[in-house]
């Protein structure tokens, strides 16, 4: 019942038919095979807010290609420096996020899942978003542009958990901003 729970959570979150611009943006060559994201999300879980005690997630993931592309596409859609490709990190980011069903059924700790989801659906849907390029990125009136763009030079460096950490870090912040995004 979870896992459906959870599903519906997480895909209710995401419709990448809206927001999207024609203009599409080719995913980096640099992207992470399976254990690489595996390390991607250790380093995600120690970058988020919490006090849960998470499983092994190698056992909880499979089928990380889609993981892979997203956050390739994320790193070559942030490069372009402007707001509308500010936005379409974001949506890239929470798109690879929303590929951890799985992994996330894996976790017994509901209230960490649900400050997840509400993190995916800020980055998704944020009430407030400004943009000055290379200066200064806030989502529902929080900075994040140092930690997501320390989270795209470890991604192009290869530092996978580094990567994971710096991208946690971003979703705390957002999800920990207070604002509650009621529907869209």
């Amino acid at each position: 019942m979870r896992a459906l729970f959870l599903a519906f959570l997480i895909g209710a979150v995401l419709d990448f038919n809206s927001g999207f611009s024609a203009r599409r943006v080719r995913a980096e060559s640099t992207s992470p095979n399976d254990l690489e994201v595996h390390q991607i999300i250790s380093g995600l879980l120690e970058g988020l807010p919490t006090e849960a005690q998470y499983p092994e997630i190698k056992d909880c993931i499979s089928g990380t290609d889609k993981i892979s592309e997203n956050f390739s596409l994320a790193i070559s859609s942030y490069k372009l420096s402007t707001a509308e490709s500010a936005t379409q990190t974001l949506k890239y980011l929470a798109a690879a996020l929303n590929q951890f069903p799985r992994f996330l059924d894996c976790n017994p700790v509901e209230r960490d899942l649900s400050r997840v989801y509400h993190s995916l659906n800020v980055f998704q849907n944020p009430l407030t978003f400004s943009f000055a390029e290379n200066k200064s990125l806030k989502v529902n009136e929080r900075e994040i542009h140092w930690y997501l763009d320390q989270a795209m030079k470890f991604f192009e460096a290869k530092r996978w958990k580094d990567f994971g950490f710096y991208l946690g870090t971003c979703l705390g912040k957002v999800g920990g901003s207070g604002i509650q995004v009621i529907g869209y």
